[in-house]
């Protein structure tokens, strides 16, 4: 596999790194470093051409906050809604529950509203594998992964988030049922 990594016009191809626990023959460009708001990809291709996985910055914070608001980031991308409306949701269950609005109990509630369930990373290895591989391993479906003290979203084998979280070790995900 060949990994592609795009920062704003610069072009980095058929950069190998030996990376997946999932695939022994998976590579990717790994660690690319994110500047603020600059725009960035990095995906594993397969030989044949297709795309496998890809992490892409995203930020739909109003005020491009790159810290402390992963639940919003993560809820508002899984569940398709503004970056407002996803603190607000968080908020107000926060409220109701006297917890902050990124305690895993309050995502875990919100995300009950919406058909979702906690379930723990199947892995036999939890200090080699990583949200990259979580990505790979479910390329359909929109999840929120989280790491202990971060949560990403991962929607369609893609991660999306404000900095390049593929390497990190998921504990738990949520899910609907059918993905």
């Amino acid at each position: 596999m060949t990994c592609l990594g795009y920062k704003r016009n610069t072009y980095f191809t058929n950069v190998k790194y030996n990376y997946s626990s999932i695939a022994k023959s998976a590579y990717i460009f790994h660690r690319l470093a994110l500047l603020s708001q600059s725009f960035f990809i990095a995906k594993i291709i397969a030989k044949d051409g297709t795309d496998i996985m890809a992490v892409k910055f995203w930020n739909p914070s109003p005020q491009g906050i790159r810290v402390g608001d992963c639940a919003v980031r993560a809820l508002a991308k899984v569940l398709d809604k503004d970056w407002q409306t996803a603190y607000l949701l968080l908020c107000v269950r926060g409220f109701e529950q006297s917890n902050m609005p990124n305690a895993n109990s309050v995502i875990d509630s919100v995300l009950k509203d919406y058909g979702y369930h906690r379930e723990p990373v199947p892995s036999n290895c939890k200090d080699c594998y990583t949200i990259a591989d979580f990505a790979i391993e479910y390329p359909d479906g929109r999840y929120v992964v989280g790491t202990g003290d971060h949560v990403v979203a991962v929607v369609d084998g893609d991660i999306y988030d404000s900095w390049d979280s593929s390497t990190e070790q998921p504990l738990y995900f949520w899910t609907r049922k059918g993905e």
